[in-house]
């Protein structure tokens, strides 16, 4: 889990001059992976790693828009998970759903 956020941390720097959707594009290609390997984790580590991610992704908007510090406030209206998702984030939170889902049915 620690190897896999500071893979992340490297990936997502606040001023690193790449758009929004060429991080997701970046951070997806790594948890993508790491779900593979680990989809059958207990079922309560995606949703807190997913949240953590987006947060990422929101002080990187913050900093494109002049505002400092980490996401917080009302920076989850400005950019909700849906803003995200439709940039193309890969949320292992919902690819867990999936796989639970596929294999009761």
């Amino acid at each position: 889990m620690n190897k896999f956020k500071e893979t992340i941390r490297r990936k997502t720097p606040r001023s690193n001059g790449r758009s929004i959707a060429e991080i997701i594009d970046d951070v997806n290609k790594t948890s993508e992976g790491w779900f593979q390997y680990f989809k059958h984790s207990h079922w309560k580590t995606f949703k807190p790693l997913n949240g953590w991610i987006r947060r990422r992704f929101r002080s990187i908007l913050r900093r494109y828009s002049k505002d400092k510090g980490i996401s917080r406030d009302r920076d989850n209206v400005r950019w909700p998970n849906k803003f995200f998702q439709d940039l193309g984030y890969f949320s292992l939170y919902d690819a867990h759903q999936t796989l639970l889902q596929s294999s009761r049915g």
